[in-house]
C-alpha cells in the first residue's frame, strides 16, 4: 500500500501575489482603474480646492483615463448580453424545474443528482452574469459621463469605479494566483 504525501506549494506573499496579478490583463486594467477612482476620489473630496495636490490627481486621472463612445457602446452591449442571458437561464431552469418534477416520480436516484449539478451550474452562470451587470453596469457611467450623455456627480463615478474594480477584481486576482 502507497501513501501519497501531498507537498503544498507554500503561499507566496502578498508582493508576489500582487505581482503575479498585475502581469495579467485584466490584473493591469483593473490596478489602474483603481488608481484612476481612487484619484478621482481624492479630487472631489479635497478640502481645499485649487490646491497643488488637487491639481495632480486631476493630472493622474486625465493621463490614465480612457477614449470612453466605443467604450460606452461595449459595455452597453455587454449588460444587454448578461441581462439576456440571465433572462435565458432563468426560463430554461424554470422550464427545467417543471418537467423535472413530473419526472420524480418516474425516475430514480441517479438523475436527481444530475439535476442537482445541473441547478448548481445554472447557478455559477447566473452569478456569473449578475456580476456581469453590476460590473459593467457601473463602468458605463464612465464614458458616459465623458461624452456627456449622463449626468452624474463625479463623486458618483468614483465610487461606482471602486465598486466595479473590486468586484471584478476579486475574480482576477483568483485567477492570477491559481
Amino acid at each position: 500500500m502507497t501513501v501519497k504525501t501531498l507537498i503544498q506549494k507554500p503561499k507566496p506573499n502578498l508582493l508576489r501575489q500582487f505581482a503575479n496579478f498585475t502581469r495579467t490583463t485584466a490584473g493591469l486594467e483593473k490596478t489602474c482603474r483603481l488608481i484612476q477612482s481612487l484619484a478621482q476620489l481624492a479630487i472631489e473630496l479635497d478640502i481645499t480646492p485649487g490646491s497643488t495636490t488637487t491639481a495632480q490627481w486631476q493630472t493622474a486621472r486625465s493621463q490614465i483615463a480612457l477614449t470612453f463612445k466605443f467604450w460606452f457602446y461595449s459595455l452597453a452591449l455587454s449588460v444587454i448580453g448578461a441581462v439576456w442571458g440571465l433572462l435565458s437561464t432563468s426560463s430554461s431552469s424554470a422550464s427545467s424545474k417543471t418537467g423535472s418534477d413530473e419526472k420524480k416520480n418516474k425516475k430514480k436516484n441517479a438523475e436527481k443528482t444530475v439535476s442537482n449539478t445541473d441547478d448548481s451550474q445554472t447557478k455559477a452562470q447566473r452569478t456569473a452574469l449578475m456580476k456581469r451587470i453590476v460590473v459593467d453596469g457601473c463602468d458605463l457611467l464612465i464614458p458616459g459621463v465623458f461624452v456627456g450623455w449622463m449626468q452624474v456627480s463625479v463623486l458618483m463615478i468614483g465610487v461606482t469605479m471602486v465598486i466595479s474594480t473590486v468586484v471584478s477584481g476579486g475574480d482576477a486576482w483568483v485567477k492570477a494566483q491559481g
